[in-house]
């Protein structure tokens, strides 16, 4: 296994500034990036969809480009929304899904051959914004986390709109 390039950086930081040791190994894929960001308490459950990775996914150095992760993240929001509030259905009620943050922390290097599973849930609805927890996991190890916070707007008057019935009722408490 070649190393993580350490000279990569991610927010001015070096992605791999030092190696986790996993039982008497060291693994050199294995980053050590701070705390996770994972919720405690779970406001709804994962959905979960295997997720294909394409070569035009891969960068040069052989691994999945981080900017690859936001596609699946749109493609994992429109899934779990599909589950009670499908795009189609927004789109003819005159409202939409509009994102104001993503963030990710990529833990692992994801590679070509790696069967990827994506988990994304609703961690909280406020009256208007909603925010999303999701993890990208090969074999149940953590190789990325994502949290994304958004709302809802009424196309026509480009302003938003409380969250969905739809969706509060599925993911509300």
């Amino acid at each position: 296994m070649s190393k993580f390039p350490a000279e990569l950086a991610c927010d001015s930081r070096p992605i791999a500034k030092s190696q986790k040791q996993i039982g008497r190994e060291q693994d050199p894929d294995v980053c050590d990036v701070g705390q996770s960001i994972r919720a405690v308490g779970l406001m709804s459950e994962f959905y979960e969809m295997p997720l294909r990775i394409q070569t035009y996914d891969i960068d040069f150095a052989g691994i999945v480009s981080n900017i690859v992760f936001v596609r699946w993240l749109e493609d994992l929001r429109l899934a779990l929304m599909a589950q009670s509030y499908p795009l189609l259905q927004a789109l003819a009620e005159d409202v939409a899904p509009i994102l104001v943050s993503t963030r990710i922390a990529y833990r692992r290097p994801v590679r070509i051959a790696d069967k990827l599973l994506g988990r994304i849930r609703v961690k909280g609805l406020g009256r208007v914004r909603w925010r999303l927890a999701a993890e990208f996991t090969v074999a149940g190890a953590i190789h990325a986390e994502a949290e994304q916070e958004g709302l809802f707007m009424r196309l026509s008057t480009r302003r938003p709109v409380a969250i969905p019935d739809p969706i509060r009722r599925r993911y509300g408490r």
